[in-house]
């Protein structure tokens, strides 16, 4: 080919990327507290601190409305877009913000300036000619403006002129109506415009015509509707009924109805309420709110629940761990085990004492003698006979029989250590400490194991029973199995050199064994070993703990939070079916856990109760998750998108054919890509294809871009 000739196409390819995450949201009203919350100020990006509108267009990115023109989120920074021939706007100060159906952006502001986005291109828009409050295209194409004195303007598409529905007022807020029409909240009252004309619904009320602020028609046919004088329901019999006593002095600004039935109701000077199952619950500036002037409300995609205020951004969105701490009532903040009794109580050993968790209520376990040394738990058992087996740092066994803890003469102990303990079907009792495994028979006699008598090693850590009757004992330099009174050694040279063990999980044919390698599988018709590790794809070695979840998952804990992976997989790469990478989710701060330091080196590090919640012993606290109530928390799937394509240094316009040809002598052609999952921003990861010069994928963890440096004259094609 001559040279001259070259003109590679590239095609800006676009393939679906998916998130896995933790069943529909439970039905039980959540505190506010149950929300996690971030905030973004002009200090993150954004062009100004007043969030005037927020909305959501059909490619995923979120736009937000301020006084220096809009900005556009792709959860990772902000895109500005102000005065100017490009973006159509008359004036910076955008007021009004509307996402369409045909994955339009109508925007409104300061001097009547409106401007329409579509496919990455703006279109400006004639001027409605006075400040623009709000903005609305109803299912016609008809564009509603609703402006601060001239009143209720339509429009039959976006190049015709004013037409004048509702004079002289206000209009504050637009949104539609059931069948279509139009609710109006202005400075006179709430009126619905369309099929019937004109209909003041606040005077059909009897209401004054006082300021309306905002309104929005629930799926029942009532109004919901907020103002300067409180909140309020019209019903089907044009009655009127107070939504909350609370609310009724509010002054209400915003009024949001989200995809759980909740309501949201945004305030002039006292941030938000929300109203679930008839409780209302409060977040303002001192919960954590920037501001509490509210300005606008948004819930997008993701169910996440966005605040505008007059000092910047919040996002609220429900967290899926519940942390139980010293706050709460918890004896110490430093959790080393845990366990689920039959009862449905939890127990949960900390550095300070006992505490037991039931029905949301922490209760502290006292001693039977007193004692000024508080007591530090490093172990738990349940017992046969109800209750649970306790492991000291210091003191021994002690005996928790539900209400108190009692200690348990045990003079054979090597040391008053225990880091695990188990009541094996045959009623033998396995005390596990840093100086060898004491096991005690039914009738009281007792036998030491050491390295004497065949274990690895002295300090053991866990403790497990499989279905065979034997008993596995973790160490810090390896793992032995004992049958009847026989120690077997079990090599883990060849699992990547594998030393702790430091927890185990029996399932039917298999041991599964958490070390400091990642996950061991023992396969008891072969004695096959298998490592799920990093060569599998799990980023991180060392693993405390295996535990399954009952939908179909194991949960890992360890130093650098908690990780989600499939049992079916896990087993398919285990038996030679997958070669991986394994797939995995990582739980950590950002899902409401006070720290990722999920503990271990003491058991159990992780239970499951009967209602299939999980709880973990961390750093700060137990948290506690529910696989069943968190699913759809996040939307499992989101868009990835090219935002740029760069060629040495000229950028192209994506707004055009994504076909383009570029001249010989070309040197760099450069991709900014992005997924716009906002929750999960930082945790993405990306591969790209060159078609034409890639023959695989290339993983790109969490690069946004992606370079090609003298590529040689042909046909290109890039995939994300």
């Amino acid at each position: 080919m001559n040279e001259r000739n070259w003109s590679p196409q590239l095609v800006a390819g676009l393939i679906y990327f998916v998130l896995f995450f933790v069943s529909p949201l439970s039905a039980r009203a959540s505190e506010l507290s149950e929300y996690l919350f971030e905030t973004w100020t002009s200090r993150d990006g954004l062009p100004h601190n007043s969030i005037n509108a927020i909305t959501q267009t059909d490619d995923g990115y979120l736009w937000f409305a301020t006084w220096e023109g809009l900005a556009r989120f792709n959860g990772h920074r902000f895109e500005h877009f102000t005065r100017g021939v490009d973006s159509g706007l008359i004036d910076s100060g955008v007021r009004a913000l509307y996402a369409d159906a045909n994955g339009g952006l109508l925007a409104g502001g300061v001097r009547g300036g409106l401007t329409y986005r579509h496919q990455r291109g703006w279109q400006p828009v004639e001027p409605a000619g006075k400040l623009i409050n709000t903005v609305l295209r109803d299912p016609n194409g008809g564009i509603w403006i609703g402006t601060q004195s001239l009143g209720l303007v339509y429009r039959a598409n976006l190049e015709t002129k004013n037409e004048i529905k509702i004079s002289s007022v206000g209009v504050y807020k637009l949104t539609l109506a059931n069948d279509g029409d139009v609710l109006a909240s202005t400075n006179k009252g709430l009126f619905k415009v369309g099929q019937e004309g004109v209909v003041n619904i606040s005077a059909q009320a009897g209401m004054d015509p006082n300021p309306i602020y905002d309104a929005l028609q629930l799926s029942n046919g009532e109004i919901l509707f907020g103002g300067k004088h409180g909140a309020w329901r019209f019903d089907a019999n044009n009655k009127l009924h107070s939504v909350h006593p609370t609310l009724d002095s509010a002054f209400i600004t915003r009024i949001l109805a989200d995809d759980s039935g909740d309501y949201w109701f945004g305030t002039i000077n006292n941030g938000v309420y929300r109203l679930a199952n008839n409780t209302l619950t409060h977040f303002n500036e001192r919960s954590g709110l920037l501001n509490n002037r509210v300005l606008s409300l948004f819930q997008d995609r993701e169910r996440s629940i966005w605040i505008g205020t007059n000092g910047g951004l919040t996002r609220l969105h429900k967290a899926p761990f519940t942390v139980w701490d010293q706050h709460r009532g918890l004896a110490g903040d430093y959790v080393r085990t845990v366990l689920a009794l039959d009862s449905g109580d939890i127990i949960a050993g900390t550095s300070r004492g006992l505490s037991v968790i039931r029905n949301r209520e922490i209760r502290n376990v006292q001693t039977d003698s007193n004692q000024s040394e508080l007591l530090s738990i490093l172990s738990l058992a349940p017992r046969a006979q109800g209750g649970a087996w306790v492991g000291t740092y210091n003191r021994g066994v002690y005996l928790f029989d539900g209400q108190t803890l009692t200690p348990y003469p045990l003079d054979e102990l090597p040391t008053h250590e225990v880091r695990a303990i188990l009541q094996d079907k045959q009623n033998q009792h396995w005390f596990g400490t840093t100086a060898g495994l004491l096991r005690r028979s039914p009738d009281g006699t007792t036998r030491l194991f050491t390295v004497d008598d065949g274990l690895v090693d002295n300090y053991v850590m866990a403790l497990a029973q499989d279905k065979h009757g034997h008993i596995w004992v973790g160490s810090a330099v390896g793992v032995a199995v004992i049958r009847g009174d026989k120690v077997e050694k079990i090599d883990l040279t060849s699992m990547e050199d594998a030393q702790y063990v430091f927890g185990f999980y029996s399932q039917g044919s298999s041991m599964w064994l958490a070390t400091d390698r990642g996950l061991v599988r023992y396969r008891f018709s072969d004695t096959k070993l298998s490592l799920i590790g990093r060569p599998q794809g799990l980023p991180i070695d060392k693993f405390f703990q295996v535990i399954p979840d009952h939908m179909g998952y194991f949960w890992l804990t360890s130093n650098r939070g908690l990780w989600r992976i499939s049992l079916d997989q896990a087993n398919a790469i285990a038996d030679g079916r997958a070669t991986g990478p394994i797939r995995f989710e990582l739980y950590n701060e950002r899902d409401g856990m006070r720290t990722a330091q999920v503990n271990g080196g003491s058991n159990p590090a992780a239970t499951i109760d009967n209602e299939g919640t999980l709880w973990f012993p961390t750093a700060q606290g137990v948290a506690s998750t529910n696989p069943r109530n968190t699913e759809g928390l996040v939307v499992p799937h989101f868009p990835t998108v090219i935002e740029r394509l760069t060629v040495d240094k000229t950028q192209y316009d994506l707004a055009q054919p994504h076909v383009f040809s570029f001249p010989a002598g070309s040197q760099r052609v450069s991709f900014d890509y992005v997924g716009l999952g906002f929750l999960s921003a930082q945790h993405i990861r990306y591969r790209t294809k060159l078609e034409g010069l890639d023959n695989g994928w290339v993983s790109r963890g969490s690069q946004t871009s992606a370079d090609y440096t003298n590529l040689a004259p042909g046909h290109y094609r890039f995939v994300v």
